[in-house]
């Protein structure tokens, strides 16, 4: 097997990364466009300017989390910076499903319309899986497992 885990895990949260802000772009243009359809504001589908504020950082901290999987590749001391990168990223995309099922709920419209379509819907899903696996991958880089030596 491979001795150094550290790079699988640099890789894995590389991945992540770029599955992460691939998905986040795609529902900000979708939302963007709904808005624009529906005559909605961004503010009124986010549920405040705050809201929508904090769908940009999330944005930003999707790229930031990217570029620090890439760093990870290259063995920098950025683990530490991963996590709470990734820890914001989580957070900030469950305030705003929470906000998002709110307006569905109070306009009566589907969430798969606000977000595009089903399948869209469905990336949603997958991107809060996936910041939920950058989590607990950087949790995995921050405390190692401890292998035991076992007598013979």
């Amino acid at each position: 097997m491979d001795r150094n885990p550290s790079i699988w895990r640099g890789a894995g949260i590389f991945a992540l990364g770029v599955l992460t802000l691939g998905i986040l772009l795609r529902l900000a243009w979708n939302l963007f466009v709904f808005c624009d359809e529906y005559n909605f504001s961004p503010e009124a589908v986010c549920g405040s300017g705050l809201d929508l504020g904090l769908l940009w950082l999330r944005l930003l901290t999707a790229l930031l989390l990217l570029l620090g999987g890439l760093g990870l590749l290259f063995r920098l001391p950025l683990v530490r910076v991963v996590m709470v990168l990734s820890v914001v990223n989580l957070g900030i995309s469950l305030r705003l499903l929470g906000t998002l099922l709110l307006f569905c709920h109070r306009q009566g419209m589907a969430p798969a319309l606000v977000c595009g379509s089903a399948l869209h819907w469905g990336l949603l899903w997958v991107q809060l899986i996936a910041a939920l696996a950058l989590l607990l991958c950087s949790l995995g880089r921050q405390f190692p497992r401890r292998v035991s030596k076992a007598s013979p």
